[in-house]
């Protein structure tokens, strides 16, 4: 990755691990919130989507 190479590799390190962490979040959320959807309360569906919407934006962010 081209915009990493400037970084100190602890940083890039961590920067890998975030991603990482970010993707799995990413592949499990929307099957959390399928499940979520089928229940009657609409609460657990809004934070489950407000996590997801956050942790795209965070992981944009990280570029």
């Amino acid at each position: 990755m081209p915009d990493t190479e400037h970084l100190p590799p602890k940083k890039r390190t961590v920067r890998l691990q975030a991603r990482a962490l970010l993707m799995l979040l990413q592949l499990t959320l929307p099957f959390l919130l399928y499940l979520t959807l089928k229940w009657e309360d609409p609460v657990p569906a809004f934070l489950v989507a407000a996590v997801f919407v956050l942790s795209m934006l965070y992981l944009v962010w990280l570029g």
